[in-house]
């Protein structure tokens, strides 16, 4: 059984993976994505709100459907990309 969380090499691989195709993703694969990078969790009924907690204005929401549309896992990549250059 594999681990809920990514080790570091598999973060980066599925990063890159999402960078090159943001098409047809499931929600769970980019939470656990977000978790593996630090976000924390904020609720919501429809939406997944996802939160750097060293910058409180980097939110990614992320709605609760699968597939996810590419716009949100652009969104995701972005958000990381935020939170691993500083």
């Amino acid at each position: 059984m594999r681990s809920r969380l990514c080790p570091m090499a598999n973060k980066e691989k599925r990063l890159e993976r999402l960078r090159e195709s943001p098409h047809g993703w499931a929600y769970d694969v980019l939470e656990r994505l977000l978790e593996a990078y630090g976000f924390k969790y904020r609720g919501g009924a429809r939406h997944a709100y996802y939160v750097d907690p060293d910058d409180e204005t980097n939110i990614v929401r992320i709605p609760r459907h699968k597939p996810v549309r590419a716009y949100v896992a652009e969104q995701v990549v972005s958000a990381i990309g935020r939170r691993v250059g500083r």
